[in-house]
């Protein structure tokens, strides 16, 4: 991808706001893969589920998705930036 297809994309992106950007990209896509992919590892290794387990793993989730959709919307505005 081009320098100047990634900046118009960014732009479009950019335009949907910080806190969509990082509910879609880090609460819902990072954060709600993480509670997935854990709760899955959890059901084969035949262990319990319990429901604190759950309300533990749907807090880390939302934190962790909430830094990483954070750090990822300042990495992308800082290579924004570099290319303007």
């Amino acid at each position: 991808m081009t320098e100047d297809r990634k900046k118009a994309k960014w732009e479009k992106t950019r335009q949907t706001g910080k806190g969509k950007y990082i509910a879609l990209y880090g609460l819902l896509g990072f954060g709600g893969i993480f509670v997935l992919v854990s709760l899955l590892f959890q059901a084969f290794r035949e262990d319990s589920i319990t429901f604190d387990y759950v309300v533990q793993r749907i807090v880390i989730g939302l934190i962790a998705g909430a830094l990483y959709g954070w750090v990822s919307w300042r990495s992308n505005e800082k290579r924004y930036h570099d290319l303007a």
